[in-house]
């Protein structure tokens, strides 16, 4: 930015701060969620608002479960992935602000959810 004092000066926003427009931030496609366990959700707010967000779980353009109805608008949620979620590709968040603003983002590109961890076979002497 060009300021009175002659000097350029550069500006930055700093990731999560508030914006224009609700952005996801991650997942945003490639990532690997496992079953059973915790997955962060990040955005980027929304200016002026200090409201609530709805975040839905969407599998090849279809809504698979709502993960939270109503959640705090503020960046970011950490959520268990529930054992009734099927395994596999094709997976997307989309954020709504909940006060009917209609505001949204949607993942760029969808993830994995991998199926739970099984443990390996141990080797196990009985004596």
């Amino acid at each position: 930015l060009a300021m009175e004092d002659g000097y350029s000066h550069s500006c930055v926003r700093r990731r999560g701060g508030p914006s224009d427009k609700l952005t996801i931030v991650q997942p945003n496609g490639g990532e690997k969620w496992r079953v059973g366990k915790k997955a962060t959700i990040e955005w980027v707010p929304t200016l002026g608002t200090a409201g609530m967000v709805k975040i839905e779980l969407y599998r090849n353009g279809t809504r698979a479960r709502v993960i939270n109805k109503e959640t705090k608008n503020d960046g970011e949620y950490t959520w268990k992935v529930k054992d009734t979620i099927d395994p596999g590709n094709g997976y997307s968040v989309r954020i709504t602000e909940a006060d009917g603003n209609q505001a949204s983002d949607e993942s760029d590109n969808s993830f994995r959810i991998k199926p739970k961890k099984s443990r390996r076979n141990e080797n196990w002497t009985i004596r």
